[in-house]
């Protein structure tokens, strides 16, 4: 118990204690109304004039002062950074599934012109399969030969 009492009277107590041990009678305090005034915003967590001015001290004792409100202001902001890296972690996932979907459609368009190409380039072979078989046909036996070439032609390619 006495060695957490004197932790509890390190830091301010100390300052307090030293200002009114100052040897220069002008940096004492000047009144005992401002030693309890010191010895008051000690005991309520607020900064003291005894020490000098520092402003992570006295973030330190707004801290201490409202430690709820703090605290839930630091738990406010932790969950807005994770909600900020969740939705950033997710949004890089949708891009790249986008590309990928893209990709994938371009392929598939790709393919699909390389198999209209082949079927057209079949199609014409087909063609010009039948017209030599007619020339032939013809060559060899006249106009029956030809009226015979175009029943083989496919359908709407007959002239």
């Amino acid at each position: 118990e006495a060695a957490k009492l004197a932790l509890q009277l390190r830091g301010d107590v100390d300052w307090i204690v030293m200002h009114c041990l100052e040897k220069d009678r002008t940096r004492r305090y000047e009144t005992a109304a401002a030693l309890a005034a010191d010895l008051r915003h000690h005991l309520h967590r607020e900064p003291i004039a005894a020490r000098p001015p520092n402003e992570l001290y006295r973030l330190g004792k707004f801290i201490q002062r409202h430690r709820v409100g703090v605290a839930a202001l630091a738990v406010i902001v932790l969950s807005l950074l994770a909600g900020l890296v969740a939705s950033s972690a997710l949004l890089v996932r949708e891009h790249a599934a986008r590309q990928r979907a893209l990709a994938a459609e371009q392929s598939e368009t790709l393919l699909r012109l390389r198999a209209e190409e082949a079927s057209t380039m079949e199609r014409k072979r087909a063609v010009a399969a039948t017209w030599e078989v007619a020339n032939r046909r013809l060559v060899a036996g006249g106009a029956q030969a030809v009226h015979e070439g175009e029943q083989h032609l496919p359908t709407g390619r007959r002239e």
